[in-house]
């Protein structure tokens, strides 16, 4: 999944894409809980929590913050 690719569907259930999901995230989802809640991406199957959890990372990365205070990375050390 890259971040230029904005034709990317992340969640089948809902046919949700990664740049709706990225904007989704930059409005204030902070968890893949938060996200689900928001959008029903993540509720179904379950398939797409990697990604999910994967684009909540980059975001976070991006913006030079955590993606939720106290929040554990999910970067590879």
């Amino acid at each position: 999944m890259s971040r230029g690719d904005t034709s990317v569907i992340v969640c089948l259930c809902e046919g949700m894409n990664d740049a709706a999901l990225r904007e989704v995230i930059r409005g204030g989802c902070a968890t893949v809980t938060d996200i689900a809640r928001r959008t029903r991406a993540g509720s179904h199957c379950g398939a797409c929590g990697c990604d999910l959890k994967r684009l909540l990372a980059e975001e976070a990365r991006l913006d030079g913050s955590e993606a939720r205070p106290g929040a554990r990375s999910l970067a590879a050390k």
